[in-house]
């Protein structure tokens, strides 16, 4: 089973996602525990062991650290019962890819109306904040405002 929470900022709180699981055979299962693979990325709780009949379910919530990471999180928790072939568990994979918190200040105000077939050239100053070292590269050479489509930011000079 997996959860893939996108694309998010970091937060002190982290991402938390709990997985339902059912008993659909028709004899109880035992879980005897959940092991959380990946300790450094994130804290798995759930009530095991225990014996689920036929029919009920379990819960098991995982909690992603976000405070002090950047790009791609990863993490796996592995559900391991008395049901033959289960050595290897049921994997439950959680997914995460954070982006460093950044600013887009423009470096002097443009201006507030452009007439029909007027252009600007407008320069930014980009500040990233926050863990950048596993990020995903960030493209700070063209920006697209969101919503609209045509207009567009540049580091190239304007084409004369």
């Amino acid at each position: 089973m997996t959860h893939d929470f996108g694309v998010r900022l970091p937060t002190d709180e982290g991402f938390v996602h709990t997985y339902r699981l059912v008993n659909t055979t028709a004899e109880p299962v035992h879980v005897d525990r959940v092991d959380n693979e990946k300790p450094c990325c994130g804290v798995v709780t759930a009530d095991a062991p225990l014996t689920l009949p036929p029919g009920e379910g379990f819960d098991v919530t995982v909690r992603l650290h976000s405070a002090n990471v950047g790009g791609r999180v990863s993490h796996v928790s592995r559900v391991v019962t008395n049901e033959e072939g289960s050595e290897t568990g049921v994997e439950l994979r959680t997914l995460l890819t954070l982006v460093p918190r950044s600013t887009i200040e423009p470096v002097a105000p443009g201006r507030n109306v452009l007439l029909p077939g007027e252009s600007e050239t407008l320069e930014f100053v980009v500040t990233v904040s926050g863990p950048i070292d596993e990020a995903e590269p960030m493209d700070a050479g063209r920006w697209t405002a969101l919503g609209l489509p045509d207009l567009a930011w540049s580091d190239e000079p304007p084409v004369t």
